[in-house]
């Protein structure tokens, strides 16, 4: 589901200067913004500072208001807004229309020139009431407030360790997590994992994979391999629900593909569709960078890696182990259902196994966006890219790899070269859509650095 903001329209005047003029255009700014996709909450008109701190008050109490808009109806004092915005401490916008009878524009202003004197930050909007531009500012701003929020508030859950395989970029900082960026993370043993799995019945294992089962174009996994996937999914999804996790990232190699006999791609994927996002080999910024593009967009996010690329084409494959919502596929017919190639070990001793999903990611615009680093390094990468259908040489390019029976797609960007050199991680997110504004403004309220590639 995409984020539906919740904004709160605060109208502030002098009391000698609010006119019937001012009312009219405050009214008409209003309407404008009823026809965006925002939760609207409309105050009284604020005269003075402990109006402002009561008006204020009033719309905190109003569950999840993620930002207010200041709109300065006349000439007013700097003070009733920094007393409102000081109360709230929420994301703000400041609006003033250039309008000479009301002086509407003069107001925010100053309103605007004091903010910045006080080192506070907010959005300045001096357009007319129907302005394209400016109600779009405002809309993705009161997105990225509104992810802002959930992002303070949210739990991810980390299974297993950091980091898997020696992947340096997969690391993750908890504090810095906690402190820069806002979710907790919360540490699950691989051990509870597998418990919960093995209480899992074979009859409820059947059920869970039935959907899938008897719509997959092929299947070539063993049933005991299929049983354990199927089982770690169900054991996921109670995790999830216990622990309150809006997030979640597996370190699935070796304890679960090698150790325990399945791969957790199964239980990954099925995650994802219901709409908790999740990554893989214990890569946490990942897990978060997917949570940001699935609850912007309200698509299921894709973690991927870059496999091969045509530097003459800008393309690149781009594929994982096998995690992958069963929504990014065409359909459910177009899935398969596989193992890891033979041979595949992370120790010394036994095979990688697991259920692998098999298909090609559905084409469309999508924004592929990575967070990554620690304390002062914190940044996020963000580029947009399509998804191509591709053609049959280029669907059997990936085939010596030993990978083609797995979740993948072909994307192209504007220029391969310079989208290799600003990648920040070799594992990256995409999703359907287009909120690249949504994310620089959110990273510009975290206090972040933006890598834009375009």
């Amino acid at each position: 589901m995409q984020l539906k903001p919740k904004v709160g329209f605060m109208p502030i005047s002098h009391k000698t200067f609010l006119s019937e003029a001012c009312k009219k255009l405050t009214d008409k700014v209003f309407e404008n913004l009823q026809k965006l996709n925002l939760d609207l909450i409309r105050t009284d008109y604020v005269l003075d500072e402990p109006q402002a701190r009561e008006v204020a008050q009033k719309l905190l109490s109003q569950d999840d208001v993620d930002m207010i808009i200041y709109y300065t109806a006349s000439w007013m004092e700097a003070p009733v807004v920094v007393r409102a915005i000081n109360e709230s401490h929420l994301p703000a916008v400041v609006w003033g229309v250039p309008d000479a009878i009301t002086l509407s524009l003069v107001g925010a202003h100053e309103v605007a020139e004091s903010l910045d004197e006080m080192g506070i930050k907010f959005l300045f909007v001096f357009g007319q009431p129907d302005s394209k531009k400016w109600l779009r500012r405002i809309e993705v701003r009161a997105r990225a407030a509104a992810m802002l929020k959930e992002l303070k508030r949210a739990r991810v859950g980390i299974i297993g360790g950091s980091p898997t395989m020696g992947m340096y970029s997969a690391t993750y900082d908890h504090i810095a997590v906690r402190q820069i960026i806002g979710p907790e993370v919360f540490h699950i043993d691989t051990s509870t994992l597998i418990g919960e799995a093995d209480k899992i019945t074979d009859e409820e294992a059947e059920k869970a994979m039935k959907k899938i089962v008897e719509s997959a174009t092929k299947i070539h996994v063993a049933k005991k391999t299929l049983f354990k996937s199927f089982k770690l999914a169900l054991a996921l999804q109670k995790l999830i629900k216990k622990y309150d996790l809006n997030a979640v990232s597996v370190k699935c190699h070796p304890e679960l593909s090698q150790f325990y006999g399945s791969s957790a791609c199964v239980a990954n994927s099925l995650a994802i569709d219901l709409g908790i996002p999740v990554s893989c080999e214990g890569d946490v910024n990942n897990a978060l960078s997917m949570f940001i593009l699935q609850r912007l967009t309200g698509n299921p996010a894709f973690f991927h890696e870059y496999t091969t690329l045509d530097e003459k084409q800008n393309t690149a494959l781009v594929n994982h182990c096998g995690a992958a919502a069963t929504q990014l596929a065409p359909s459910l017919q177009d899935i398969g259902l596989t193992t890891f190639p033979e041979g595949v070990a992370i120790e010394e001793e036994g095979g990688v196994t697991g259920t692998i999903l098999d298909f090609w990611v559905k084409p469309g615009k999508v924004t592929i966006a990575r967070l990554g680093g620690r304390n002062n390094t914190y940044r996020m990468h963000i580029a947009p890219a399509e998804l191509l259908i591709p053609t049959e040489k280029q669907k059997k390019a990936d085939k010596p790899l030993g990978y083609e029976g797995v979740a993948r797609g072909l994307i192209k960007v504007k220029n391969i070269e310079r989208f290799m050199n600003d990648t920040i991680a070799h594992h990256q997110a995409m999703a359907h859509g287009d909120v690249r504004e949504e994310l620089y403004e959110l990273c510009s309220m975290l206090g972040i650095p933006t890598i834009i590639t375009e």
